[in-house]
């Protein structure tokens, strides 16, 4: 998995270029990786100057985490909630994304958000890279976010008590499971970001659309199919080996 983030970092960063302003979403292992990558240049390139923008959720705010690293790197950053990401979005030349999971259809399953995000920089015409290693990639079709996903506290949708507080209406949103049987709170960890709101995907094997998902699956197949078969054949030798030596061994007894 290292080695894996690694090389997408390399591949990643060969996209980045001078006087970019790179936009991401809450924090992500290799998003890290690659602007660690293209700070510090790469084996056919050198250091490079860019600016990075954190969008971030208000409910899990990881985003700050990542802020932290990177300012200890010596990048400049920017740090917004998402509610401001239509904003910053106009100073980004490029999106990158961390990835949960890559449907077979080529939707991406990701940390919620991720959608309204890429959504935005389709309006506006930004380039949106997702960073998604290959193990992620699953045959499953997912078109919304409803049929399958995970879901979280319905409390943390509530917000801080303190302030929550201050106001009438938000303090039986506060007591919403003795207040309101009628009310429920679904607080669902991922969204489904749809194929056209992707322009590229990458991987450890290299950069491919999203509609090239399905493709790399069968071809990790056919690899392990292969396998299977030498595994097969192996075993067969093995045994036939085996037989040989156990006539022979007849066939001494009997001279004898």
């Amino acid at each position: 998995l290292v080695g894996a983030d690694q090389l997408i970092a390399e591949n990643a960063a060969s996209k980045i270029t001078d006087g970019d302003v790179l936009l991401t979403y809450a924090s992500s292992h290799a998003v890290e990786c690659t602007i660690k990558m293209a700070l510090a240049g790469g084996k056919t390139t050198g250091p490079k100057r860019f600016r990075v923008i954190i969008i971030d959720s208000k409910k899990h705010r990881h985003g700050k985490e990542l802020l932290k690293r990177l300012v200890q790197y010596g990048v400049e950053c920017s740090y917004a909630l998402i509610n401001a990401c239509a904003y910053k979005m106009r100073e980004a030349t490029k999106v990158l994304l961390p990835c949960d999971a890559m449907m077979a259809n080529g939707t991406l399953l990701g940390v919620a958000g991720c959608a309204a995000v890429a959504m935005c920089a389709r309006d506006m015409h930004k380039p949106v890279l997702v960073l998604c290693e290959t193990y992620k990639f699953c045959e499953r079709v997912q078109t919304d976010a409803i049929t399958f996903n995970e879901l979280g506290d319905p409390d943390a949708l509530v917000g801080d008590v303190d302030v929550v507080q201050k106001a009438e209406h938000a303090r039986k949103l506060r007591e919403w499971r003795h207040t309101n049987q009628q009310l429920k709170l679904v607080n669902l960890v991922h969204d489904v970001t749809p194929t056209a709101f992707i322009d590229l995907v990458i991987t450890e094997v290299g950069l491919i659309p999203p509609t090239s998902v399905l493709a790399i699956i069968r071809e990790y197949e056919k690899d392990e199919s292969a396998d299977v078969e030498r595994d097969d054949d192996d075993a067969d030798d093995d045994d036939g080996g085996d037989d040989n030596d156990r006539r022979r061994d007849d066939d001494d007894d009997g001279g004898d």
